[in-house]
């Protein structure tokens, strides 16, 4: 373990840093969280229904000043494959390192080193039914750059040391190996920033039309501020009258930190009492885009099923996808007054500064004896208690080619959009070019880097499988070479649920979620089972597989819609009960009107179902013989031993005739009469003898009216 650890503390201090690297998934339709932090315009229609990203830790360190060559492969170290006897190794069994190693770059141009790491914690993304997304993620990022110092100044600051044979770095000797004798002003600056970010993403569609496709994404995150220190050179001038002073002139440089006692505190500061001594800063800071995609013909992601037409989600549906994005847009307030310090000095140094006085900086014992002796070498100086550290604020500039079978080839240009002259943590402006084959399984990418300093292109690597990637974006630092002058590695575990095509194993287009018979082509009427008759009723529940009808009908007709059918109607033209086969019985009697002889009239089936004469004398209605003094007078319809029968009857012959009838009980006979009412005078019964006494009527009630007698 404390190989690893030490061989590559090796490389931080030469690296130069991009913020948001992880170029080989950048433009890969299964990025996830990573692809959202890039361009969040990408999360709107995603492949991803949900996806839960458990870690992803990404380091990248690059620089322009000196290559590490080294006389071993540092993948053979890693491994172990060295012994104490191969001379690359310290009594500790540690790989050598030393100065000799370090080769610098000397060419004119103005040097960058930066380094970062970006820790995503429990994140996730999840789309809607609309298109739309919204994404919650939590990053632990560190971003460290020394920035535009010529090769001179950086020898003069910097290179000094790091030499593990012989253990004297910071001495004279190599000061004065590695300095130069003059230096000239330029804006430079050093500075680290540690921070937490919590970051809320929402994307939606924005068109989504037959060919062409747009969607928009916002992020905005909350920052809170770990650590940070910088400093700042507007002006600097030196000379070096000996080998072992020198004087500044003409400085103009601030600087800020946070004070190491915020970390040395007792108890210490953990995860759980980070902030007891006060939180020392926050922020916040937007991320915005938006994404073009030029469509293929619709009818080649879209399908029938399930009696509509549905978009297969699980696919990639563009030729080409262009994007735009500005991302790390802000900074960080740190304004803790206990902790926090900001200086500017100006002016020339009163004495020359001779490096036995400073002896490494090792007679400082607190950072505030350090200050107060910077700020007695400058006659102008002045501080406050805050200071802000900005965000490496960047713009994308995306593509990407859909060549067919699983085959991709995608780019990203990435342009600085801080001003040289501003504090502040700034990528540099790189090109990158990324052939790839992916599915939804499996992904390998192979990546050319172009930056505006590199003295070669770098070329990276990226492997997706299932939920596990790794890659990086400096294959040479990791694959065995001796010579690098960075190093990238980035991996991570997501969980990650798809946009699925709905099954239809049988091909009867209905889902096998809502196929109630998978395993057999059927009709959609039948929700996916077999129906020869094609009336929505599978064969294994229709009476009558072969005539189509109802489902209230069990799949038989029923043309009455008496809810009896098949076999047990008998009569399928006319409605009827159950009791009596589905045939129609107006009055009751239990014989099926097409075989009554009286179908309005109960009567027994000996009878042909007309009703039995009464054995009573019914004397014709002379109303000479009437005596209305004596008694009243009912002119009878009918005679029923069955109350229902008789009212039945009433029923009907009032809707036949219009003439109302009721229904009165005899005792005597225990009878039941239909009658048209009492009537207490001659000239009434004069009236319904008329209008009773018809043709039409005595054929209804199959003889004549007659007087029922009630005494008064």
């Amino acid at each position: 373990m404390k190989r690893y650890f030490l061989l590559l503390l090796l490389f931080i201090p030469y690296f130069q840093v991009f913020s948001q690297h992880m170029l080989g998934m950048a433009q890969s339709n299964y990025s996830g969280i990573t692809g959202v932090h890039y361009n969040p315009a990408l999360l709107a229609d995603s492949r991803y229904k949900l996806l839960v990203n458990i870690f992803t830790v990404n380091l990248y360190a690059q620089n322009n000043w000196v290559n590490l060559e080294l006389p071993y492969k540092p993948i053979k170290a890693l491994r172990g494959k060295y012994d104490s006897t191969s001379g690359y190794l310290d009594s500790n069994n540690v790989p050598l390192f030393t100065n000799d190693m370090l080769i610098q770059k000397a060419n004119g141009r103005r040097k960058y080193m930066y380094f970062s790491s970006d820790i995503v914690g429990p994140s996730a993304m999840l789309n809607l039914k609309d298109k739309s997304g919204i994404a919650f993620s939590y990053r632990l990022r560190t971003n460290a750059y020394i920035a535009n110092f010529d090769n001179s100044m950086m020898n003069f600051f910097f290179l000094s040391g790091f030499d593990s044979a012989t253990n004297n770095s910071f001495n004279n000797k190599n000061y004065q190996k590695f300095s130069s004798r003059q230096g000239s002003k330029h804006k430079a600056g050093i500075g680290v920033n540690v921070f937490q970010q919590y970051t809320g993403t929402y994307s939606r569609v924005l068109k989504d039309g037959d060919k062409h496709f747009l969607s928009g994404g916002v992020s905005l995150s909350y920052l809170a501020g770990l650590g940070a220190a910088f400093v700042r050179l507007n002006n600097f001038n030196y000379n070096q009258p000996s080998s072992d002073s020198v004087n500044v002139k003409g400085v103009d440089l601030e600087y800020g930190y946070v004070n190491p006692q915020f970390f040395t505190r007792v108890p210490p500061p953990t995860v759980g009492n980070y902030y007891d001594g006060g939180k020392l800063g926050k922020g916040a800071s937007v991320d915005i885009g938006l994404s073009y995609e030029r469509r293929i013909k619709k009818e080649e992601y879209t399908y029938n099923m399930d009696k509509g037409t549905h978009e297969d989600r699980s696919m990639t549906k563009y030729l080409y996808r262009l994007g735009v994005s500005l991302v790390d847009f802000g900074s960080i307030n740190y304004n803790n007054s206990k902790y926090i310090t900001h200086v500017r000095l100006k002016g020339d140094t009163s004495v020359p500064l001779k490096w036995s006085s400073l002896n490494g900086g090792k007679q400082f014992k607190t950072v505030e004896e350090a200050d107060s002796f910077i700020n007695g070498l400058f006659p102008q100086h002045d501080s406050t208690t805050s200071f802000k550290a900005k965000l490496p604020a960047a713009m994308h500039f995306q593509a990407d080619v859909n060549l067919g079978n699983n085959f991709f080839v995608g780019g990203q240009y990435t342009q600085n959009v801080r001003l040289r002259s501003k504090e502040g943590i700034k990528v540099k402006n790189v090109l990158y070019i990324a052939p790839r084959y992916e599915t939804k399984d499996f992904e390998i990418s192979f990546s050319l880097l172009f930056g505006n300093y590199y003295h070669k292109v770098q070329t990276g690597l990226y492997l997706r499988g299932g939920p596990f990637f790794i890659g990086t974006d400096n294959l040479g630092s990791l694959m065995g070479t001796k010579s690098t002058n960075g190093l990238s590695l980035y991996t991570g575990f997501t969980v990650p649920i798809r946009y699925k095509r709905l099954m239809d194993l049988d091909e009867d287009l209905i889902s096998d979620k809502l196929d109630k018979c998978p395993g057999e082509k059927g009709s959609a009427k039948a929700n996916g089972c077999p129906d020869k008759d094609n009336d929505g009723v599978a064969d294994s529940e229709d009476e009558c597989p072969k005539e189509p009808g109802r489902k209230g009908s069990k799949g038989c007709p029923d043309e009455d819609h008496d809810k009896i059918w098949g076999k047990a109607d008998k009569c399928p033209d006319k409605p009827g009960k159950k009791d009596n086969a589905g045939c129609p019985d107006t009055d009751g009697d239990g014989l099926f009107d097409h075989k009554d002889k009286c179908p309005d009239a109960a009567g027994p089936k000996t009878n042909g179902g007309c009703p039995i004469k009464e054995e009573v004398k019914k004397p014709e209605p002379k109303k000479e013989e009437m005596d209305f003094k004596k008694y009243y007078y009912y002119p009878v319809i009918g005679a029923f031993g069955v109350k229902e029968n008789a009212d039945k009857f009433s029923k009907s012959f009032t809707e036949k005739t219009g003439v109302k009838t009721s229904v009165i009980f005899n005792k005597d006979k225990k009878l039941y009469y239909i009658t048209t009412g009492k009537l207490e005078n001659r000239e009434s019964a004069e009236k319904v003898i008329q209008k009773l006494n018809l043709p039409e009527i005595n054929s209804l009630i199959n003889g004549k009216v007659w007087m029922y007698p009630e005494v008064r």
